[in-house]
Parts: C-alpha cells; structure tokens; sequence
C-alpha cells in the first residue's frame, strides 16, 4: 500500500498527528503538524507526555493540542489526519462510550 500526503481543501489547513504509547512501560508520546495547501509546514511539535494510559488516549490529547495551535494560528477550517482508526470512528460516530477518554474529550 502506498501512502503519501494529501493536501488540504481549498483554505483549510491538515492536521496530521501520531501518538504513540508502551502501556507496559508507562510511557507516551505525541507530534503533530500543521501543514498549508502548499505542504509548507506552518508549526509542528513532537514531545514526551509521560503515561497516558492507551494509544487512544495519546491520540486524542496530540489531536486537542493541535486543535488549539491550529486556533492560535487563527485557522478555523482544519483537516486532521490520524492513524488511529479506533479514536477516528468514536468521532466520526458521535459515540457515546467515552469512559476510557471521558476526562480528555472534556
């Protein structure tokens, strides 16, 4: 399967993000990208969030941050990106079993 970057839609700006977790080893980390239609990086932001328990919780925290650079950088129409296809479809589907994630999403 190839992958590659796909640019954002006319005056929106993408989102991509990565989280990652050892659950066994308590440790996690996250980076995101702000990115332009041009593929100009705009800001981006790679760190060590100590233990936040699964990789959906991980992704979720590197998506609100990304979220508020995105509103910092004065962009309201924002494309996100993300592997996690588990956290993708709870948004998607307005799920309401947040309990894992239910301090995060507030």
């Amino acid at each position: 399967m190839l992958v590659h970057w796909v640019s954002p839609s006319e005056r929106a700006i993408k989102l991509n993000v990565d989280g990652s977790s050892r659950e066994n080893l308590r440790r996690a980390g996250c980076g995101n990208l702000l990115r332009d239609q041009d593929a100009n990086c705009i800001t981006g932001f790679v760190s060590h969030i100590g233990f936040a328990g699964s990789v959906i919780a991980v992704e979720l925290v590197v998506i609100r941050h990304g979220l508020g650079l995105v509103w910092q950088f004065g962009y309201r129409k924002v494309e996100c990106e993300s592997d996690c296809m588990v956290l993708l479809e709870i948004i998607h589907d307005n799920a309401k079993d947040f309990s894992e994630i239910a301090d995060i999403v507030k």
